[in-house]
């Protein structure tokens, strides 16, 4: 082998330093400068020998700034095809033209894993550089072409799995089988709280979602996105009472996998009311949703990164529809100078009234964790989070967004409110949300010693009892009806007196 030092300046110099930018999560535990075999041929040119094919490959002209990052990629693919799946070498093969019909395409696969004849193709492999993002399409493109019934994407940060239970769409799978599997053992396999991720890129899953299915599935991708993060919010709370047994993950029948993630989504509704009806249901066909599930089953969401979560939600809202509302995610650095700067407290109530997403409340809570409640249990930090911190915003999705940041970094239920918080008197009525709304807001009220005016008070919701207020409310659109207006003392006019 060539020197390790050696070939591990070279791995990052072609990757672009794959620890800071990349982190080349598929190959957890796999050092490439162990495992490839780097040498210096000519002044400035960098070979690697080729696991397979024992041939020398140029990966690196410094002179012509030329590198291959994909080969990389591919050469650690081989070693984790035979080291951690058990695939012989013998059956697989590198850069196979590819047939169409009678005639043969100038593109070739990168790796092909054969069943143990030798001939038919088991797994097709499309290797990529860290920083691509495309190619399902021609990986599809490949399957239906060799009848391969498994595909994988990678570029070393993420990877899909794509297999074609013929004649039906394309699936995922969480994982490729070992040599002793078949699609049907990787798909029954227990899956487990322990099991599951708490380190991903939720919007690179979305991406990836938008490319193999919901772009095409004529629904809105933000609600049902929405109700399977839900869904598996409640799972992962429910797995807790069965030894952690996870039961939102695909089955062998994709009938049988949306059945299964429907009944979780009505219980998540019916746990969490306010955030969906009871009779919402789930919108994507099953083949559509057993894709999204593929795809989702092995992250965590209680307790995992925020910033990741807050990234995704921010991805899923359409842009023109923020715009057109004044809606925009704060900074998370201007969110955390304003949490630091009003010092919260155990102990003390805080409200967003234009809450979006729950930025300002989500830092207030966590800041309050990190510093007065330090060495607080689980069970106390959640009880300060039901308890001390309410938002309201007007915009059905912001809210959801809320509520869900909510519960996955409380893992308990919140006083997130849908109302329009400039005009109280709208929060009349016998429907769910408002009667829910007046009754957690009565004892926030503030309590007059007059009579008159604290019934007035009751009635009106006008003034409360709060120790905070924190809140980046939307600048655009304009209010013109002037019994809206007269009564802030702000807005009064002429035209509105």
């Amino acid at each position: 082998m060539a020197d390790e030092k050696l070939a591990s300046q070279i791995v990052n110099k072609i990757l672009k330093d794959p620890s800071a930018q990349y982190g080349l999560k598929e190959f957890d535990g796999i050092k490439a400068e162990q495992v490839l075999d780097i040498f210096e041929k000519e002044k400035g040119k960098f070979y690697l020998k080729c696991l397979k094919r024992e041939k020398d490959i140029l990966v690196l002209n410094e002179e012509k700034n030329l590198s291959k990052p994909e080969e990389i990629i591919r050469q650690l693919w081989i070693y984790k095809l035979t080291k951690n799946y058990g695939y012989p070498m013998d059956r697989i093969a590198l850069e196979k033209d590819i047939r169409f019909g009678h005639e043969i395409d100038s593109k070739a696969a990168d790796i092909i894993v054969y069943r143990e004849n030798k001939e038919t193709p088991l797994i097709i492999i499309e290797t990529k550089n860290p920083s691509e993002k495309k190619g399902l399409d021609q990986l599809k493109t490949y399957i239906n072409s060799e009848g391969a019934p498994i595909g994988v994407w990678s570029n070393g940060v993420e990877k899909v799995v794509l297999y074609r239970p013929y004649p039906r769409e394309f699936q995922t799978l969480r994982e490729i089988p070992r040599i002793n599997q078949t699609i049907e053992d990787v798909l029954s396999e227990k899956l487990t709280l322990d099991n599951l991720q708490k380190s991903y890129d939720l919007v690179k899953i979305l991406k990836i979602l938008e490319e193999l299915v919901l772009a095409g599935a004529g629904v809105d991708s933000f609600t049902e996105i929405f109700k399977l993060i839900y869904a598996k919010l409640f799972d992962e709370k429910e797995a807790r009472k069965r030894s952690g047994e996870v039961w939102f993950r695909q089955s062998k029948d994709a009938q049988i996998t949306f059945d299964t993630i429907n009944k979780l989504f009505q219980g998540a509704a019916q746990e969490w009311p306010g955030i969906f009806s009871s009779h919402d249901k789930i919108e994507l066909s099953p083949n559509h949703l057993s894709i999204c599930v593929g795809k989702l089953e092995d992250i965590k969401l209680l307790d995992s990164d925020l910033e990741a979560i807050d990234a995704a939600f921010e991805y899923l809202l359409p842009d023109v529809a923020k715009g057109k509302k004044g809606q925009y995610f704060t900074p998370r650095h201007a969110i955390d100078m304003a949490v630091k700067m009003l010092n919260p407290k155990d102990g003390e109530y805080v409200i967003d009234p234009a809450c979006g997403s729950g930025g300002f409340l989500i830092h207030t809570m966590r800041y309050v964790w990190n510093n007065e409640l330090k060495h607080a249990d689980k069970q106390a930090k959640t009880e300060y989070a039901q308890k001390y911190i309410y938002g309201i915003d007007f915009d059905d999705k912001p809210t959801k967004i809320a509520r869900a940041m909510m519960l996955i970094a409380g893992d308990g239920k919140s006083h997130i409110l849908k109302l329009n918080s400039l005009s109280p008197k709208e929060w009349q009525g016998d429907e769910n949300e408002k009667l829910l709304a007046r009754a957690e807001l009565q004892q926030r009220l503030h309590k007059f010693d007059d009579y008159d005016k604290n019934k007035q008070n009751q009635d009106n919701f006008k003034h409360f009892n709060f120790d905070i207020l924190l809140s980046n409310p939307p600048f655009a659109g304009e209010i013109h009806e002037n019994s809206f207006l007269k009564e802030y003392e702000l807005s009064k006019n002429d035209k509105g007196k």
